[in-house]
């Protein structure tokens, strides 16, 4: 199946497939930082699907945002030629050139938001004014909190997403589903004080 690819903005695109192995849609986020293009939790896609968006520059990293998302990122590093940078926590179950910690900056000025109850190592990656989270909010036919049942543990993880509020963006992208580009911080407003109430 090929990957549907989608230019937000000049400096954003993300691809999407439904992919077998897990049965549900899977997502990757092209972001251009201030020191070339980041991929998160890349999935494969035909090399000429990006070219028109990289406009002749390459990948500069892969950043993986949880234990969950080796996805095609090891194939991927070799063609591209860039490290790939995942959560230290998550150190058992990746594979990866650099490990990334809580509060860390990352190349391109990125900042590491940790996300704990979640999947071991689950992050949001602050880019500008985009922020990019794993699997811990999912965009599919809703917008949403991980299930329960994939949580460490569900509260603290509600806690954590709190967290993000005091953060300044106007784009959330995903692991699984589209960005939201409409007023995403009261969007997760509404939807962790409607997960609050139950």
């Amino acid at each position: 199946m090929t990957p549907e690819v989608r230019r937000i903005r000049e400096d954003l695109a993300i691809w999407k497939l439904y992919v077998d192995r897990v049965k549900v849609d899977c997502t990757s986020t092209l972001l251009r930082a201030a020191d070339g293009w980041t991929v998160f939790d890349p999935f494969d896609l035909p090399v000429e699907a990006l070219s028109p968006i990289l406009g002749g520059e390459s990948v500069s990293r892969i950043v993986l945002t949880s234990e969950n998302h080796q996805r095609d990122s090891v194939m991927l590093a070799k063609r591209w030629g860039c490290p790939i940078l995942a959560p230290v926590e998550a150190r058992p179950e990746l594979i990866a050139d650099q490990w990334y910690a809580a509060g860390d900056v990352l190349p391109g000025g990125m900042r590491v938001i940790p996300l704990p109850g979640g999947a071991l190592g689950e992050s949001a990656i602050l880019g500008g004014d985009v922020l990019v989270v794993g699997d811990a909010l999912i965009h599919l036919k809703e917008f949403d909190i991980l299930p329960d049942k994939y949580c460490l543990d569900p509260a603290q993880l509600r806690r954590s997403l709190a967290a993000l509020l005091a953060e300044d963006f106007s784009t959330l992208c995903f692991a699984h589903g589209l960005p939201l580009e409409q007023q995403p911080r009261e969007r997760l407003r509404a939807l962790l004080t409607s997960a609050s109430a139950l």
